[in-house]
């Protein structure tokens, strides 16, 4: 745990899982983190590997990892993987990738409900998503190089804008809003060579 105020890095609780797992995926729920859905060995095939289905939970009060109920079955777990997890206030969300299947995450009952279908496929996109007034802005990269607003009133997909996919050559997203206006553009990684960042800006409704 990083606390800027003393610029310094706190060790938490060790996980409590032993097992070679990999690709495991974070995100936020109010103050607690949970991981989930990674691969591990396949135990007779050294270089294959199994999807992992397990929910863990990191509780920052206690300082504990806690088993939650696994992920359902039907959240990416047939024809080709690549789910996006992210974080929220009071609940986390998914989205199935391959199939534009949108899900939500509630802790308090410790379930995972299919929300709504984004129609267009979106296979293959690398894709930033957050809370903004009650709503969800999702921004969609690859085949799918738009900007959408979700409303949990009607259920239903409005797209904000559609961009040009060369304007973000760097597929690594991450997404805020500022006086109003989306600003997209990539995390700094090891793919960025020349230290040149381009972001995009999209006014919401």
């Amino acid at each position: 745990e990083y606390d800027p105020a003393t610029d310094k890095w706190k060790k938490l609780a060790v996980f409590p899982n032993n097992r070679n797992m990999w690709y495991m995926h974070l995100f936020a729920v109010g103050k607690d983190l949970y991981m989930c859905d990674g691969s591990e060995p396949e135990k007779t095939i050294s270089y294959n590997s199994k999807r992992i289905s397990e929910l863990w939970k990191y509780d920052m009060a206690k300082g504990e990892w806690k088993a939650m109920n696994d992920i359902p079955s039907k959240l990416g777990f047939k024809g080709e993987h690549r789910v996006e997890y992210y974080s929220g206030k009071s609940i986390g969300y998914a989205m199935d990738i391959a199939n534009g299947q949108f899900w939500t995450y509630n802790p308090a009952t410790d379930k995972w409900t299919y929300e709504s279908l984004l129609e267009n496929q979106i296979y293959g996109a690398y894709t930033a998503l957050m809370e903004y007034n009650d709503k969800i802005i999702f921004f969609g990269y690859g085949d799918n190089s738009a900007v959408y607003s979700y409303d949990f009133k009607t259920r239903s997909w409005d797209i904000l804008s559609i961009y040009q996919l060369a304007l973000l050559p760097d597929p690594n997203l991450s997404m805020t809003i500022y006086d109003n206006r989306i600003i997209v553009g990539p995390y700094p990684t090891y793919s960025v060579v020349d230290d040149t960042l381009y972001f995009l800006t999209v006014d919401l409704k």
